[in-house]
């Protein structure tokens, strides 16, 4: 595999959540932090072993990973157009939000695309804190690399196929708090190239259970197959299409609720 960069970001405060007992004893947490400001720190990488490498030291340092390449390095500064939209990208991050799977195995072993590979599995910061993981929604990070360059746009098409057709996933579709979306057990947005992916380990207050011991949070896991290939990757149904199914479902779940269905429309802006 030709070498290729990837980018991660620190602040002036770790990137990650903490957890703590108040004073009667009920679980808090924090979110993220909102930072404005990033200094990047760039990793040449020729395979998925360096990759996990990686990704354990900037975890360790509080850094966050940025999906897409920079077209600047950032030092102390906001990172408004730091990235392309359209660029092309050679590894993927499967973002399981709640997925229906016990297991991060049972999940690619699920996907006929992805069965087979190497790949490295990061839980999210909140899995296992406070209670035993549960076996019907998994949340972390799957990191897997391609074998040829494919551009975000298209991986994202791809992104919404995989939830759409495979039964499990689309069984577990569900709108969002404000009931005008879709959430999505497989997250479609994290293969945008503005996309913060968060790795750092949770910080853990006195009392409060960890299910998960620190050494588990990343881990690198062997398989037959080092690459996805980029051609079996390459979404079978059009943008378009999957759209119209996305909005269907969206107001199929709205009318369970009670909701009224949402209505497309359209204006012009400028020229356009």
């Amino acid at each position: 595999m030709a070498a290729q960069i990837i980018n991660f970001l620190s602040a002036d405060v770790p990137l990650g959540k903490s957890f703590w007992l108040d004073s009667q004893d009920e679980l808090c947490k924090s979110s993220y932090p909102n930072v404005k400001n990033f200094t990047s720190h760039s990793e040449n990488i020729s395979s998925l072993r360096d990759f996990y490498t990686a990704l354990k030291s900037h975890a360790a340092k509080g850094h966050c990973l940025i999906k897409g390449k920079l077209n600047k390095a950032l030092n102390n500064e906001g990172r408004a157009a730091s990235t392309k939209s359209d660029d092309s990208t050679r590894w993927i991050c499967l973002d399981l939000d709640g997925a229906p799977y016990p297991t991060h195995q049972a999940f690619m072993a699920a996907q006929p695309e992805l069965k087979d590979l190497s790949y490295i599995v990061q839980y999210s910061a909140s899995h296992g804190i406070g209670a035993p993981p549960s076996k019907d929604s998994l949340s972390c990070h799957i990191f897997v690399l391609i074998d040829n360059a494919v551009p975000a746009p298209m991986l994202k098409t791809w992104l919404m196929e995989l939830n759409l057709s495979n039964p499990t996933t689309r069984e577990a579709l569900s709108l969002t708090r404000t009931g005008a979306a879709l959430h999505w057990p497989v997250d479609i947005t994290a293969c945008q190239n503005d996309k913060l992916l968060y790795i750092t380990p949770p910080s853990v207050g006195k009392g409060v259970k960890c299910w998960i011991k620190e050494a588990e949070r990343i881990q690198y896991v062997v398989g037959k197959l080092q690459h996805i290939a980029a051609k079996s990757i390459v979404p079978k149904r059009q943008l378009e299409a999957l759209k119209e199914e996305e909005r269907g479902l969206k107001n199929d779940l709205r009318v369970e609720q009670g909701l009224k269905p949402l209505r497309a429309s359209s204006k012009w802006v400028g020229e356009y």
